[in-house]
């Protein structure tokens, strides 16, 4: 895996960057713009929201499933990964359906949110593929928030080019897996 240089800019109400009293805007456009990993996350989202720093809590299927654990119980949605053409960022039809149950299942559980990775194929430059893995990730994103009325707060979006491969890269099919959002719901307890 090829080194990359992530950088995470955390602001708070009583720290941020400030000038005559004011949130120097311009001061953390320039830091979340240091390279396309880069973004500012408000320090309220940061602690609400773990998985900004250890990954998505849980992952699930398009079906809904019922466990019962003491009492208590977790209800989870998987779904497959939704598959892009090569160097393509536009949802395929086939993928509509899918999206449209995980934002019906958002709709009846007010407390999920819903985590999008981004990720590409190795062909192609670094530079290339992560910007390419992000717009993956910010079609669907905007489809879900967009078309389908999920909030904009309950959607988190990250991305990652090509450096997290499911399948191998050798081969044509190994690189359509490859090119894909994945998708996990959270905050289902």
């Amino acid at each position: 895996m090829r080194n990359r240089e992530i950088i995470r800019t955390l602001n708070s109400g009583t720290k941020e960057p400030k000038v005559d009293g004011k949130v120097n805007e311009k001061m953390l456009e320039k830091v979340s713009s240091y390279n396309p990993c880069s973004r500012v996350i408000p320090f309220d989202a940061y602690i609400t929201r773990p998985e900004y720093n250890s990954g998505a809590l849980y992952v699930v299927r398009s079906t809904l499933k019922i466990v019962t654990l003491n009492d208590q119980k977790v209800v989870g949605l998987k779904t497959d990964n939704i598959l892009f053409e090569h160097n393509k960022y536009d949802i395929q039809p086939v993928f509509y359906q899918e999206l449209d149950e995980i934002g019906q299942f958002v709709a009846k559980h007010p407390e999920s949110y819903i985590v999008l990775h981004g990720h590409t194929d190795d062909v192609g430059s670094q530079t290339n593929n992560l910007s390419l893995s992000q717009k993956r990730v910010e079609s669907v994103s905007s489809y879900l928030t967009g078309d389908l009325g999920v909030d904009h707060a309950r959607v988190i979006t990250m991305w990652y080019g090509e450096a997290n491969p499911t399948a191998s890269n050798s081969n044509d099919t190994g690189r359509a897996l490859n090119r894909r959002v994945e998708i996990a719901v959270g905050g289902l307890m």
